[in-house]
């Protein structure tokens, strides 16, 4: 049985996905920090072609060609002498399934995963740390090797070298699941906020009463507030070093001050209810469900409550002084007020009740009329 107040469970079904989301966020574009990229390169075939080019001089021997190309960025510079390996055991065997996926020899989907879809890249491959053997790592690229090569099955000689991406490069090139590796998961928390808004209980409404209507008044504004603040927290993380720290958290501010504003109002809407009884004013608040005497009551006055005029501005400012279809809505609706009534009890209770979304709005007013001809006939 639930035993919280109505307006406590609409607490927590909103700000508990509103901090999904922000873990979403946050898991969505996490990017792992030991990315490795393994190089594959067919000297052998290059140097024939720079050859056949007139690139390479024809006295240039292959192994002088290999470790010019290995050692210095620019044929201009000299040559240093580079460590080239025969790998052996299992990080031959690693390498052997790079080359054979590479040149479509073999079909490998592991390795295919690993491989970038960059025209410009298409010999690269992206391994998280735990995905390659220790030895490639641990042992020969801290002992000075410059390359590591392999003899596959048709006698074909193959070179490969290893490089911690730089985050820019492996942002750029490495598949997205490597450089996302949370991305997957991060989707399980999308359905665990959905849950949570749909499995939690709802206020029950007692016969009779007026509530709000939920389509307009509860969940098109929750659908709007959860794209904001996904908005915010996304582009908050969004792995794009143009984009200064300090535009991030303006916009994070920008957004969440938006959704913050529209999720309050909702947790209101979607929990209270008004009832007349014969003898008493009944309503379901942020105390939980209270009622008062109808001879309790001593004045019934019109409220109205609007929107400051600074959120339409910030709208303008955010839509470039030009909103379109969608921010003339937003303003619209900025500018049209909440209207009610104020009802105050002998104790100076003020209970205020917006009225312009209620349900049965129209006998909810005609019972507001006549208790208002009562009070004002005492």
């Amino acid at each position: 049985m639930n035993t919280l107040k109505p307006v406590n469970v609409e607490y927590i079904r909103r700000f508990s996905i509103l901090i999904l989301l922000a873990l979403f966020a946050w898991m969505f574009f996490y990017v792992s920090s030991d990315i490795y990229e393994i190089k594959l390169k067919d000297y052998a075939q290059s140097y024939k072609d720079k050859i056949r080019w007139g690139w390479v001089d024809s006295t240039t021997s292959l192994e002088q060609y290999i470790a010019k190309e290995l050692s210095s960025p620019s044929w201009s510079s000299a040559a240093k002498k580079v460590n080239i390996v025969e790998a052996q055991g299992e990080v031959a065997d690693f390498l052997k399934r790079i080359a054979a996926e590479n040149i479509g020899e073999l079909r490998d989907d592991f390795m295919r995963k690993h491989h970038t879809d960059s025209v410009t890249g298409g010999n690269n491959y992206f391994f998280r740390e735990d995905e390659i053997p220790k030895k490639l790592t641990s042992e020969l690229f801290l002992k000075g090797v410059d390359a590591l090569s392999v003899v596959d099955s048709g006698g074909r000689k193959h070179y490969f070298t290893l490089y911690q991406a730089q985050r820019n490069f492996s942002l750029s090139y490495a598949p997205t699941s490597i450089r996302y590796p949370l991305e997957y998961y991060s989707y399980f928390l999308l359905v665990f906020a959905l849950l949570i808004y749909i499995l939690l209980p709802k206020p029950t409404v007692p016969e009779g009463a007026a509530y709000y209507t939920r389509i307009s008044a509860v969940y098109m504004p929750d659908v709007l507030s959860v794209f904001l603040w996904t908005g915010a927290w996304m582009f908050f993380f969004l792995p794009d070093d143009s984009a200064p720290m300090f535009v991030r958290y303006f916009m994070l501010l920008f957004f969440g001050i938006f959704a913050l504003a529209i999720v309050f109002p909702r947790i209101a809407y979607a929990s209270n209810w008004y009832l007349f009884t014969e003898k008493s004013f009944r309503w379901s608040g942020s105390g939980g469900i209270q009622s008062v005497a109808l001879t309790d009551i001593v004045s019934i006055k019109p409220y109205k409550r609007q929107l400051p005029k600074w959120v339409g501005f910030l709208i303008i400012l955010f839509g470039r002084g030009q909103p379109g279809a969608t921010g003339m809505g937003i303003l619209a609706g900025t500018s049209a007020p909440e209207i009610g009534m104020e009802i105050t009890t002998k104790s100076g209770t003020k209970i205020k009740v917006m009225a312009n979304a209620l349900e049965s709005d129209k006998e909810f007013t005609k019972s507001f009329q006549e208790l208002e001809k009562k009070v004002e006939g005492k």
